[in-house]
């Protein structure tokens, strides 16, 4: 008989209520923890937000010089640091390979 379905859906709420008075409990006992893990965890979201609007304003940025064929200027324009955003690659790549361009 446990493999019934209404079975097997009463004790999926009954281990979701035991789980969630668990993280009751820790979070009662455990407030600093809690409270600096969720402020880690918010900054993070917005570290990541950040980083993949800059990629995407570089990208703008890339694509507006090279459709304007100054793709020399645009590879310029970017530096290093910024070369670790996935999403330049392809732009620049496509730079190098379209105008014959060496990697220096």
């Amino acid at each position: 008989m446990e493999d019934d379905p209404a079975t097997l859906a009463e004790q999926a709420e009954i281990e979701e209520a035991k789980e969630a008075a668990a993280n009751a409990t820790f979070e009662a006992n455990n407030p600093e923890f809690c409270g600096n893990f969720r402020k880690d965890q918010a900054e993070r979201v917005e570290r990541a937000a950040a980083k993949a609007e800059n990629a995407n304003v570089l990208r703008l940025k890339g694509n507006r010089f090279f459709k304007a064929k100054r793709c020399v200027v645009c590879v310029e324009t970017v530096n290093c640091r910024m070369l670790q955003y996935a999403i330049l690659f392809l732009s620049l790549s496509f730079c190098f390979t379209s105008f014959s361009l060496e990697v220096v």
